[in-house]
């Protein structure tokens, strides 16, 4: 045995070799603990943790493209659950459908309803070849009128659900550090999202108070979705980014982490604060048990997505 060769009991040239098993980022225990990203967010020293944590897979990987998950990372929404957005919503629409007209004709609940039932038929419609992509909202928008009779209150119902979400969110404070950490390094924003990348855009425009709309792709634009991998494997052809020199942060474990790793890319987790999640489901019951309806079979389908 030579004097540099393994023993075959954890030593080298009779020294015990030292195994380096890097622990989670210090970030990620704060995280954890906080009741909400947007407290966590609001520490200077938290925001250090995440800018130091993203600089040492920079420096190490050599990377030349960092991509950035939208809501609940790029954008902080609100403790309000999707069904409890999606409900409030649908009350800006009928008041702002009623400042056209008399009466509408429907009520928020006829509007809450009607998304839920266009969104679930607009997924079950997908074109084959299309399942990992998300429908548009222009598919959900018209399906959603078209059930309330009002087809022509489309387009109104699109812009005020765009200014309901812009209402939700606020810019993460981390957003201006990065760019100010890394100012030559190439950022593009990536979300699983009904909304198309341009309506994104805009969402993440009104935010960062800026006319030069970021580039941002989304699921519904037709190449494919994170949690698949395909809209990684898009992004790499369409920017000509090498996988291994690519970053990607975001909350989902499974779309914007491990889906990123599959792909060869590397990936930071910037998880929502469990305290946060729960009070989500619990926002969602309340948005629930406000819906009247007797299709007990639509009910059941609005499961909890945060």
């Amino acid at each position: 045995m030579g004097p540099r060769s393994m023993d075959g009991h954890g030593k080298i040239g009779g020294s015990r070799a030292v195994l380096r098993v890097e622990g989670p980022p210090p970030y990620l225990a704060a995280l954890h603990d906080s009741t909400d990203h947007r407290s966590f967010y609001d520490s200077s020293d938290n925001c250090a943790l995440v800018l130091d944590a993203i600089a040492k897979i920079v420096g190490r990987f050599r990377i030349a493209l960092l991509t950035i998950d939208v809501f609940d990372t790029a954008l902080l929404r609100a403790r309000k659950s999707e069904a409890a957005r999606f409900r409030s919503a649908a009350e800006r629409f009928v008041r702002a459908a009623a400042a056209k007209a008399e009466s509408p004709g429907f009520s928020a609940n006829d509007a809450f309803l009607a998304r839920v039932t266009a969104a679930r038929a607009a997924y079950a419609m997908r074109r084959p070849g299309a399942e990992d992509c998300d429908p548009t909202f222009d598919t959900i928008a018209a399906g959603a009128c078209a059930l309330l009779g009002q087809p022509d209150l489309t387009q109104l119902y699109i812009e005020t659900e765009i200014e309901a979400e812009i209402e939700d969110v606020m810019l993460n404070p981390l957003i201006p550090l990065i760019e100010r950490r890394f100012p030559r390094l190439r950022t593009a924003f990536l979300s699983d999202t009904y909304l198309e990348g341009v309506r994104v855009s805009r969402i993440l425009a009104a935010k960062l108070r800026t006319r030069k709309r970021p580039r941002t792709l989304s699921s519904a634009d037709g190449y494919g979705s994170k949690a698949a991998g395909t809209l990684f494997d898009h992004v790499e052809r369409s920017l000509r980014i090498e996988p291994a020199h690519a970053l990607h942060l975001g909350d989902n474990l499974q779309s914007d982490y491990l889906s990123a790793k599959r792909r060869g890319w590397q990936a930071l987790h910037l998880p929502v604060p469990e305290a946060e999640l729960n009070a989500r489901r619990v926002c969602f019951e309340k948005a629930v048990g406000r819906t009247r309806s007797t299709d007990g079979a639509l009910r059941r389908e609005l499961a909890f997505v945060p």
